[in-house]
């Protein structure tokens, strides 16, 4: 589905504006965002759009909304916060706490092409973060002290962002089962993932808190040389150095690499769980012992220094969403709302301003309802001065009155029913005793072409709210 646009780049989902895109990977997209709120109170946020093939799938979504509402549990710094979720017109859309930032991913890319280290301070601060959010994961409980059994099963570069404050976070739990459990395999989006796997994974066993802290292992060789640890040309060639296990530690790959952390790296990636680190949080605190990590003003620092064009373009983003006014971002979008009603009863463009504040919209309300009685009105009085028949006087001046009282109380069922023909006028201002009831008002007789402004079924109240809390008048009642 294709984006519409205000001022270069925003649409309308549910509550929230989804402006411009600011990465995309091979399950899903991600957008900057704009939480409105009431009071013209918002929020920038980030959106993951599931790309439309995976959202198309009944199993996928159903797993995608399963660990939505788990990984919204997920409260932690070293955690991007889920916000909310929201289904619509075919797509998913995950919210998501907007970091200023950038991947680990994006980091290593800068340093390759300067040929630099990432420094080990700040090897060592990023990867205490992201072991001690996998830790909180692992850890968590429901309101009833069960474990969740949160395993990510998908801890790569990409997933770890790294934000301008100097703070690391995982992100993605909301996407992770889903990703591990697709049946459909491409080549180019899955082959970066198989880097990651562990043997548990690539063999279908279970998993824990161990399966995560086996890509952890892959992530810090990663970041202390600069390259990846599992690489090849298909998938399978992958696969196979995975289940044979890495025989070089860090120091053997790179020069400069400091010995001590071999042993760290080496016990994450064993091929067997059982020796591995037994948690995220002791692999976090064997890091913390042979290295002390820099703080976050020096990794905040250290991260604005080599990502200075991806956070500036960010930065340039966030200043064009900023600029767009609550009428910008949402006006634009009920106009579209309407203009993809039509034909169905929706409001045209005029009487779709929305209702935004106590006393504007009671204000708009009384002043539509006065128009409709006015309109009624007016159409009593025109009705029974054309008609063919003289009207006597003591006749004529009940209906002025009557269309008076319409004016000022509001439409009634007899102000709805316009006088055209002269004897229709004539039984309404003064009926005949004698007469035999009156026939509906669809059987009566009346001039050629003439529609009477019947009361219509659902118009005891002329308006209606639409998805968006949003109070329209009824075209069909007018």
């Amino acid at each position: 589905m294709e984006s519409a646009r205000i001022t270069k780049g925003a649409r309308r989902v549910g509550r929230y504006a989804v402006f411009e895109e600011i990465a995309s990977g091979g399950m899903a997209t991600v957008y900057l965002g704009r939480l409105i709120g009431d009071s013209d109170v918002t929020r920038t946020v980030a959106i993951k759009c599931l790309h439309p093939h995976f959202a198309k799938d009944p199993e996928v979504i159903a797993m995608f909304l399963d660990e939505a509402r788990v990984a919204a549990r997920l409260h932690h710094p070293n955690i991007v916060a889920v916000l909310d979720f929201v289904s619509l017109e075919g797509e998913l859309f995950l919210v998501l706490e907007y970091v200023h930032g950038t991947s680990a991913a994006h980091l290593l890319r800068c340093r390759a092409s300067g040929r630099e280290r990432i420094p080990d301070p700040v090897v060592a601060s990023i990867m205490t973060g992201v072991l001690h959010g996998l830790h909180a994961a692992h850890e968590a409980k429901d309101e009833r002290d069960v474990s969740l059994g949160v395993v990510h099963r998908d801890v790569t570069p990409h997933n770890v962002i790294v934000g301008a404050d100097g703070i690391s976070r995982i992100v993605d739990f909301g996407i992770a089962r889903a990703m591990d459990r697709l049946q459909t395999t491409r080549d180019g989006q899955m082959k970066g993932k198989t880097s990651y796997l562990a043997p548990e994974q690539i063999l279908e066993r279970p998993l824990d808190a161990r399966t995560d802290v086996y890509a952890a292992g892959v992530v810090l060789v990663e970041l202390l040389t600069g390259c990846r640890l599992f690489a090849g040309d298909s998938a399978g060639s992958i696969l196979a150095k995975i289940m044979v296990g890495a025989s070089d530690p860090p120091s053997v790959l790179r020069d400069g690499v400091d010995e001590r952390w071999d042993a760290i790296a080496m016990r994450a990636l064993s091929l067997e769980p059982g020796e591995r680190y037994r948690s995220a949080l002791a692999m976090a605190l064997a890091i913390e012992e042979i290295v002390a990590p820099a703080s976050p003003h020096r990794v905040g620092e250290w991260v604005r220094s080599v990502a200075k064009d991806e956070l500036a373009r960010l930065e340039r983003m966030n200043r064009r969403l900023a600029a767009l006014s609550i009428g910008e971002l949402v006006q634009p979008f009920e106009r579209a709302a309407v203009s993809s009603a039509a034909g169905a009863g929706a409001p045209d463009e005029a009487a779709a301003t929305g209702r935004r504040g106590g006393t504007r919209a009671l204000t708009r309300r009384w002043a539509a309802a006065g128009l409709v009685a006015l309109a009624s009105g007016a159409a009593i009085v025109v009705g029974a001065a054309t008609g063919r028949a003289r009207v006597d006087s003591r006749v004529a001046k009940p209906s002025v009155a009557m269309s008076a009282a319409a004016a000022s109380s509001g439409p009634s069922p007899e102000a709805t029913l316009p006088a055209s023909a002269p004897a229709a006028a004539a039984r309404v201002a003064a009926p005949d005793r004698d007469a035999q009831p009156s026939r509906p008002p669809a059987t009566r007789d009346r001039p050629s072409g003439f529609r009477p402004r019947v009361r219509r079924q659902g118009c005891e109240n002329p308006f209606f709210t639409d998805s968006n809390g949003i109070e329209h008048l009824r075209k069909a009642c007018f």
